[in-house]
């Protein structure tokens, strides 16, 4: 059985956090996988494979629609482990006051 690691990807950006995250998973990863994708808008800069998508407005349905690609594509592995990544920022916390 042959695992696949994969990013979904979205939004604009440079990518340096999915840079970081690919370098943390080839240093630290004890894992025998067969390849790495970036599904949706991968970067120039990644010499994976890549599933280059039309980018959808929505974030939610943009990763949806990303996975199900990746698990549809004949080449796609029997198992994967999944890693989401959006240029979007996180929404603000709000504190309790009492």
């Amino acid at each position: 059985m042959s695992t696949d690691l994969v990013w979904i990807v979205g939004g604009p950006g440079d990518r340096e956090d999915l840079r970081y995250s690919l370098r943390s998973v080839a240093a630290n990863l004890r894992l025998d996988y067969r390849d790495v994708w970036v599904v949706g808008d991968p970067p120039g800069w990644f010499g994976g494979a890549k599933m280059p998508l039309e980018p959808h407005p929505e974030k939610f349905t943009n990763q949806r629609r990303s996975l199900t690609a990746y698990v549809n594509h004949p080449d796609a592995a029997d198992r994967s482990a999944l890693q989401v990544h959006s240029s979007q920022q996180p929404p603000e916390r709000r504190h309790r006051h009492d």
